[in-house]
């Protein structure tokens, strides 16, 4: 078990393969009983799944499209929680990571698709693709997009997150999807949060170089006194900014631009809040989260 839960560090060793260029079981139709085990792992996805506990899981009651969903619930097992984890490749169990990616050579705008979410206590899920190019020795990162939303989603929501190009000269040749029900791995997940996926897909096409991120996008500072918490923007992709309670539930919305930008907490109750980054387009990219203190 405790090989399972580290390879979820996100250390992903992406291996070029033959297939044709799209995302491998995209509908999340096909599953494979794991070999000498009596689970099953979606078709061309390694999972955190093990022979004592199945976090990972084939749903058939009400998918987006088709016969079958994936569905992710961060399960409790003797003194851990096991984090529910999906990504395309397979388990390499020697060196802990997952080996292996799908054919992708254009340069897409967006990652795409559909999902529902049940989150624990302050918890939030993750949806991340990532595009990279073999030099000849080890893989460039030619792109990333990221969602991540600690929001609750009980029916079929869309969610869209465009790929963020490091360095745009590259052809990428490899492409790779990764789903947690968890965002905040590999230490911290949170008992019986469940995330459901389905009918992803990348879209559009990026003709024009993209201002590459750099986290972190946002530092946030409370002040206490005069009941306001300061957003510093140190980049201009960021055009609003979401915040939501522990319950995922709106509780402030803030067009900011580059630079100190505040909003008015005297409404809120003291806890923990998070928040969510959006650009122009309303694409997420990314949060974090803070405590208001009374």
């Amino acid at each position: 078990m405790k090989k399972t839960i580290l390879f979820i560090a996100f250390c992903a060793v992406i291996g070029l393969t033959t297939q044709a260029q799209v995302i491998p079981n995209a509908g999340f139709e096909n599953w494979t009983t794991a070999p000498g085990q009596s689970y099953k792992n979606p078709n061309g996805y390694a999972t955190s799944n093990q022979s004592t506990v199945v976090p990972v899981t084939r749903d058939t009651i009400n998918p987006h499209g088709g016969n079958v969903c994936m569905k992710l619930t961060n399960l409790y097992y003797l003194v851990v929680v096991v984090p529910a984890v999906a990504g395309t490749g397979t388990l390499n169990q020697s060196n802990l990571s997952i080996n292996g990616g799908f054919p992708w050579t254009t340069k897409p705008q967006t990652f795409d698709g559909f999902y529902t979410y049940a989150p624990g206590a302050a918890d939030s899920c993750l949806m991340m693709a990532m595009l990279t190019h073999w030099n000849g020795s080890s893989r460039d990162t030619v792109a990333v997009a990221r969602f991540q939303s600690p929001a609750s989603a009980a029916g079929w929501t869309a969610f869209s997150s465009w790929f963020q190009y490091k360095n745009f000269n590259l052809t990428p040749d490899t492409g790779f999807v990764l789903f947690s029900a968890s965002s905040w791995l590999p230490s911290h997940a949170v008992q019986n949060s469940v995330l459901r996926v389905d009918d992803i897909s990348f879209n559009g096409t990026s003709n024009q170089i993209v201002e590459p991120v750099t986290l972190p996008l946002v530092k946030v500072m409370t002040d206490l006194p005069n009941a306001l918490v300061y957003f510093e923007v140190t980049n201009s992709v960021v055009s609003s900014i979401e915040v939501l309670n522990s319950n995922g539930q709106t509780v402030g919305q803030l067009q900011v631009q580059q630079g100190s930008n505040r909003m008015n907490d005297a409404g809120l109750p003291a806890g923990e809040y998070f928040y969510q980054l959006r650009n122009k387009e309303r694409t997420s990219l990314g949060g974090g989260k803070f405590v208001i203190a009374r």
